[in-house]
């Protein structure tokens, strides 16, 4: 638990930057840009100061409400889960405003676009299709088995050329680990 509240503490001082640079914009170039930008940096850091919100809940959850009760470590708390979906569509927003700058500077070209949308949105559905069948699920465990399941289908070349390699099911376990 102490590796995870340094890295919420370092979460924290790097929120707080954001919202250092977010009241820098407004007060000093809110007038130049669109509208449309303005709701999308607003849109952004409601987003991010969401997601801090949820990690301050999963601390809490962890570190004050379940104080000395081990076996509830082992249990997810959902507002890990939402953070889930809330990075998914932090990502993908910026991606695609930065898809859309990049367009905007090969002369609107398709050819440069076409395979960065396309990459952003397929990460986008995985994640989301990755959220919805672990919010069921109640242990780190089952999340720890649906996660190799998801990494497990992003290579399936490597992994049935490792199944149907026969030198790979006659080495031994040892030394596969020390290969890896």
């Amino acid at each position: 638990m102490g590796a995870l509240l340094v890295g919420i503490l370092f979460s924290s001082a790097l929120w707080g930057i954001s919202a250092a640079q977010t009241y820098i914009y407004f007060d000093n170039f809110y007038n130049q840009d669109t509208l449309r930008l303005k709701l999308l940096v607003v849109f952004v850091f409601g987003l991010d100061t969401a997601h801090q919100i949820m990690l301050c809940h999963l601390i809490y959850v962890y570190l004050v409400s379940n104080f000395g009760n081990p076996n509830y470590l082992a249990l997810v708390v959902w507002s890990i889960l939402v953070m889930v979906i809330l990075s998914a569509i932090i990502a993908a927003t910026i991606q695609l405003f930065m898809c859309w700058r990049i367009w905007i500077l090969s002369n609107k070209s398709v050819y440069w676009i076409i395979p960065l949308v396309v990459v952003v949105l397929a990460s986008f559905v995985i994640t989301v299709v990755y959220f919805v069948r672990s919010w069921s699920l109640r242990t780190w465990v089952e999340l720890a088995d649906l996660s190799v399941s998801v990494l497990l289908c992003r290579y399936p070349l490597s992994v049935v050329r490792a199944s149907t390699d026969r030198k790979f099911h006659e080495r031994s376990t040892a030394s596969t680990l020390v290969e890896i």
